[in-house]
């Protein structure tokens, strides 16, 4: 009789806890300000295909207005059209990929962090946040959501590329040595139509020369301004546009001819690139003009169809009738578009 009265008094206790865990979850006020800083497609994340169609991914600024430390999840977000849930989603929470699941905001800060949903061609018009028990209803908070594009670049978007090229050669007996090494910082921008995103492209450049033994130095400030097609991935004059995959290519073998150059996909390669391990797909470039040619490899991240660096190794291109020998350079340096690497 003692160790049934003991079996009772242990379950009673147990159950007052979880009565009170639950009834802090379900009464609990959370303090939060929620932003959708970027919002955009994705047909996959790396070879990961989403059973509704497409991706839609996120990037949420969560504040914590309250006193304590809060713990948000991915998986604690719900996208909602006129109030309500959307008819069919469900969440991608990185299994596989080094995608944060969850981060821990302090009193009085804001952290960013990536929701992806698979939810095909369902546009939400909202996101809620809520907390671990999603019935809970004063747990609840919700934001709009102001625009989403077709795919990457998006509104927003900013990225920035170091890059090296150098040039040995000989004009009519004169030896001529040129290195050139160069920042470019991108900036996109939405436009009037949904499909057409702006980029704003400014390059800083210092060129060293040695011609026949004399050095000379030249600084050059370049800005230019693009409009980029993201169902197709190239620019809207229908020329080569290097940073975005272009659509068709989307396997091992598939090959594209635009304006002066040629795109073959080659296969697929790991690399390194800010901290991540990105698969890659591997593509072969060949641009020709007027006699030049000009061979390359490129690495477009497999998420984001997004060049992370372009390689062209030691080769002899003609230029106006004389031979250099060249190589080339350029890499990602940092970025705020989302890198999901290989866990």
């Amino acid at each position: 009789m003692i160790i049934v009265n003991k079996v009772l008094v242990g379950a009673i206790v147990v159950i007052v806890i979880l009565v009170a865990a639950f009834s802090f979850f379900a009464f609990a006020k959370v303090d939060t300000t929620l932003n959708v800083n970027s919002a955009f497609y994705t047909s996959n994340i790396i070879d990961k295909q989403p059973v509704n169609g497409k991706y839609l991914m996120m990037n949420v600024s969560v504040k914590n207005n309250g006193q304590g430390t809060l713990t948000v999840s991915n998986d604690q977000f719900t996208p909602m059209v006129n109030g309500k849930p959307v008819e069919k989603y469900s969440v991608f929470t990185g299994d596989g990929t080094d995608l944060q699941r969850q981060v821990t905001v302090a009193s009085g800060e804001s952290k960013d962090l990536w929701v992806i949903f698979d939810i095909g061609d369902q546009k939400p018009d909202s996101i809620e946040y809520h907390g671990p028990l999603a019935w809970a209803s004063t747990y609840k908070t919700s934001t709009s959501i102001n625009s989403i594009t077709p795919g990457v670049p998006f509104n927003g978007m900013n990225q920035t590329a170091k890059t090296n090229m150098g040039m040995n050669g000989t004009v009519m007996g004169i030896s001529v040595n040129m290195k050139m090494n160069g920042t470019d910082n991108e900036f996109f921008e939405k436009t009037d139509d949904i499909n057409i995103i702006k980029l704003t492209k400014k390059v800083s450049s210092t060129t060293n020369s040695n011609i026949n033994g004399q050095n000379n130095t030249q600084n050059e400030n370049t800005e230019e301004t693009e409009m980029i097609n993201l169902n197709t991935g190239l620019l809207t004059n229908g020329t080569s546009y290097s940073t975005l995959l272009p659509k068709n290519l989307t396997k091992t073998g598939d090959t594209t001819n635009i304006d002066n150059s040629t795109y073959t996909i080659v296969g697929s390669e790991k690399i390194e690139i800010l901290g991540h391990k990105i698969d890659c797909w591997k593509v072969e470039s060949t641009y020709e003009r007027e006699g030049s040619k000009l061979k390359a490899t490129m690495f477009y991240d497999k998420t984001t169809r997004m060049i992370l660096k372009m390689v062209a190794d030691k080769q002899n291109m003609p230029v106006s009738g004389y031979n250099f020998e060249v190589t080339a350079e350029a890499e990602l340096t940092s970025t705020n578009m989302p890198l999901i690497g290989i866990a």
